[in-house]
């Protein structure tokens, strides 16, 4: 079952792997910052409540592959 997706190559993959370049794919499926529903990571668009998804799926993408910001809401202001 193909259930992972490479960013890099905008393929569905169905390892930890793409099977094309060999970097770490992610979950193909993000939940919607505003209703909840599980949306392809390939949409643009909640099909729920039809809602721009592009934020949550790039915050997505950070967090599955380790990225710099996957932390970065730890409520620290610098104080």
């Amino acid at each position: 079952m193909l259930n992972n997706y490479c960013p890099e190559c905008q393929v569905l993959c169905s390892g930890k792997f793409c099977w094309r370049c060999g970097k770490r794919s992610v979950v193909a499926m993000v939940k919607c910052p505003y209703c909840g529903e599980e949306v392809a990571i390939v949409a643009k668009f909640c099909g729920n409540c039809g809602k721009p998804i592009q934020e949550a799926i790039k915050m997505h993408i950070e967090r599955e592959r380790g990225g710099e910001h996957a932390n970065s809401d730890t409520g620290d202001k610098g104080d």
